[in-house]
């Protein structure tokens, strides 16, 4: 389906409208045809108003863009769902005895031997469990500008869409903030917490334990499928992934992947493998 305009209100009653002509000229003049209709559908489907920075669309050179969500829009939607009932946020910290320990809050301390491992989060839902995750510093720590400043606001950060995303499925699927892509270069000025620099390339660490490399290539195949099946041509995305797997490591193109079938829809079904055509 292509979008000539997209019109829909917002979280506070807004009505939005958005053509191909507002993404190009405003948000990404870099975008293919594709991806800004990606946008379209991302911005009208989950009611992002791109206007008041609650979305952004980064692209880097040939590389597919990354469609990027405001962590204020996150936490404005949860406050505004019935059945929320609150988060807790922390940092896990490595201790000079070797035990672990879990802070409150977007901090550790250095100065009394801490190391900043990861992120957890908890988020309460009227009516059930709490939804808690921890996540590892190792898989999205980009090494460099914000994330040397305020390491544990950002990992803190991570761990909290990813609880709400667990909380709340439906609101959340498919929204992503800009630390589990990498770094990129978006106006952090929508961020109520922190302020980012603006960055060459998205970066992650590649994590120690790899998968056989036969799992890799399987892995790497089904991920192609998807990006073809949503209009990519197969062998410069397979170039691109090759290159971001080698660099970035697999989590980010599973985050990039997901981020486009939520938007199009378009992507089920188990995927045709061509294993003659793009060798991993």
């Amino acid at each position: 389906m292509a979008y000539e305009i997209v019109k829909f209100e917002d979280d506070s009653g807004q009505s939005i409208t958005i053509t191909p002509q507002d993404v190009k000229q405003t948000f990404c003049p870099s975008a293919t045809d594709q991806e800004v209709q990606l946008f379209l559908a991302l911005c009208a489907t989950k009611r992002l108003n791109p206007f008041t920075r609650e979305a952004y669309l980064v692209k880097y050179g040939n590389a597919p863009a990354q469609m990027i969500t405001a962590r204020a829009a996150f936490q404005k939607r949860a406050d505004a769902n019935p059945d929320f009932e609150g988060t807790e946020i922390g940092t896990v910290v490595l201790c000079p005895d070797g035990s672990i320990q879990h802070n409150s809050g977007e901090a550790y301390y250095p100065m009394a031997g801490q190391r900043l491992i990861g992120g957890w989060a908890r988020v309460f839902r009227k009516g059930r469990k709490p939804y808690y995750t921890e996540v590892s510093m190792q898989e999205y720590d980009a090494g460099k500008s914000v994330w040397k400043k305020m390491p544990a606001t950002m990992i803190a950060k991570v761990a909290e869409v990813h609880a709400l995303r667990n909380a709340f499925p439906t609101e959340f699927s498919g929204m992503y903030v800009a630390e589990e892509m990498g770094e990129v270069n978006v106006d952090a000025t929508a961020e109520a917490t922190t302020a980012q620099e603006p960055v060459a390339e998205a970066t992650y660490e590649v994590p120690q334990e790899q998968p056989s490399q036969d799992d890799v290539k399987a892995e790497l195949r089904s991920i192609l499928e998807v990006w073809v099946k949503n209009g990519y041509d197969r062998k410069s995305t397979a170039d691109w992934m090759w290159q971001k797997y080698q660099m970035d490591g697999m989590e980010a193109l599973r985050v990039a992947t997901a981020n486009i079938v939520p938007a199009m829809q378009n992507a089920s079904g188990e995927p045709e493998l061509y294993d003659e055509e793009v060798e991993f």
